[in-house]
């Protein structure tokens, strides 16, 4: 429902959360259960989803990341940031490779999503394998990711080899034949995944 990278990072630096993303057209129910399963107290959402929200939301702090509206008093990501900017003093904690970890889910075709959770580690390795087993050389990855980035695939190819390979990547949030030529044509995409 965000920027997964931005928001990972920056929850990993704070403290070790488990992050959990989330497919923006979910069902309300589906995130309810994603909710409940993973115990997410703190839900990042751009105002695009607002309509997403599930009716109980109690004990789940909302910030809205992405706005195109006013938010008055409500939590938001840009707030958040310009607090952590002015707080020079602010604790940074080591990174270790299995400090922090991310829950990612299936799609929910068969009923409520199912989270697994892989450390930094196991994702610094499927990144370097994958790029590896793909033939992949740092500079030559440019990559165009239409899938959501908390399946596998879409962490893979939208976030981990990109990022760990010092790549590019370009993220959409769906599927669209004219934008994503207008994309390869436009960046030099090398590399894409077509799934189902």
């Amino acid at each position: 429902l965000i920027d997964f990278g931005s928001v990972r990072e920056a929850m990993k630096a704070r403290g070790g959360s488990t992050v959990t993303g989330t497919f923006g057209y979910m069902a309300p129910e589906q995130l309810a259960g994603i909710f409940a399963e993973n115990r997410i107290n703190v839900l990042f959402i751009d105002d695009e989803f607002a309509d997403r929200i599930p009716a109980n939301m109690d004990g789940i702090e909302v910030i809205w990341a992405h706005t195109t509206t006013a938010h008055g008093s409500e939590p938001t990501l840009a707030r958040i940031a310009e607090g952590v900017e002015q707080a020079d003093n602010a604790p940074q904690l080591p990174l270790f490779p299995s400090h922090g970890n991310i829950v990612l889910m299936s799609s929910g075709t068969t009923g409520v999503p199912k989270g697994c959770e892989h450390t930094q580690g196991h994702m610094v390795y499927t990144a370097v394998s994958a790029a590896g087993a793909n033939g992949f050389a740092p500079e030559e990855i440019v990559s165009l990711c239409f899938v959501p980035v908390f399946w596998i695939a879409g962490e893979d190819l939208g976030i981990l080899i990109p990022l760990v390979m010092g790549g590019t990547s370009i993220l959409l949030s769906r599927w669209d034949a004219a934008t994503v030529v207008d994309l390869v044509e436009r960046h030099g995409v090398t590399t894409t995944a077509a799934t189902v």
